[in-house]
């Protein structure tokens, strides 16, 4: 009961019993820090840039970051007018579907190509050529700082 009460009273709030290391319960994730980098500024169709998102967890405390994929867990989101949309990336990722956990202390990075595609409500689109502001995105968190490519045509 006593248990019960406390999850009730802080929202957000996971535990995992599967795994000893989890068993506690953990704080909602605010402090995590993503960031995004790319090989260059420019992409196109033949030339897709690589982007790098790197997410760290400097609490004290495990995090869960969302759940899906185990080998894509880390993504980007594209500004286009006035939304942001997913990017379409330039990988293979494997068809499960697992908690995505980060250890206190621990940093993750994933790289992709980038050749202008965006994904918007389930369909695949082309950018059209022009600058583009990117972010990180790691479950329901995003990096401070957008990085701008640009979309040239071939």
């Amino acid at each position: 009961m006593l248990k019960f009460l406390i999850l009730t009273a802080i929202p957000l709030v996971f535990s995992r019993s599967d795994c000893s290391q989890y068993d506690r319960v953990v704080s909602p994730a605010s402090a995590v820090d993503v960031v995004i980098t790319a090989s260059g500024f420019k992409a196109s169709q033949s030339k897709p840039v690589i982007l790098t998102v790197t997410v760290t967890n400097p609490g004290r405390s495990p995090v869960m970051l969302g759940v899906g994929s185990s080998s894509c867990q880390l993504g980007s989101i594209v500004r286009v007018k006035s939304r942001w949309e997913y990017v379409l990336d330039i990988r293979t990722c494997t068809a499960d579907y697992v908690e995505h956990w980060l250890g206190a202390g621990e940093s993750r990075s994933e790289s992709w190509g980038w050749n202008g595609e965006i994904v918007v409500r389930g369909v695949r689109e082309s950018l059209q050529p022009g600058k583009y502001l990117v972010k990180g995105k790691v479950g329901k968190w995003t990096s401070r700082h957008s990085i701008e490519i640009e979309v040239v045509d071939e």
